[in-house]
């Protein structure tokens, strides 16, 4: 990923993202996989929530070398996901993974992935853009 002089918040935030929606869809995985085990309890993964209280709160900081210059994020590797497990059972073997939920939850999270991969890759050809002047 991107480092150095050229790290900026909007790219820490989608590439922290980019990495907790890759744990839950090794969640999803997970569940779908084990759909037919007995006593299985679905897992899932939440972030959102998180990330957004680390963004809008003093606990994102930001290391200035200069007034002119904002170097790096600060405290964004502190922002973990939560994990989770269901407990109510669906059913009578007491697995939890309700497979059509499993299926929705997995295409939603495909869908984010697509999006923030393609926010990322869009904001480093504009930095590379602005770098190079416009020349190719």
């Amino acid at each position: 990923m991107v480092s150095g002089i050229f790290k900026n918040m909007g790219l820490a935030v989608v590439e922290k993202s980019l990495e907790f929606i890759e744990k839950r869809g090794e969640v999803i995985a997970s569940n779908i996989a084990n759909a037919d085990t007995p006593f299985y309890r679905a897992g899932r993964v939440s972030f959102e929530e998180a990330l957004q209280e680390a963004i809008y709160s003093d606990r994102l900081k930001l290391e200035v070398t200069s007034e002119k210059h904002i170097i790096n994020v600060k405290d964004l590797d502190e922002v973990e996901p939560s994990f989770y497990r269901k407990l109510y059972p669906v059913r009578n073997d007491m697995n939890t993974v309700n497979i059509d939920e499993e299926m929705a939850e997995y295409a939603k999270t495909h869908l984010k992935h697509i999006a923030l991969t393609n926010s990322y890759f869009f904001t480093i050809s504009m930095l590379k853009y602005a770098i190079m002047g416009g020349r190719r």
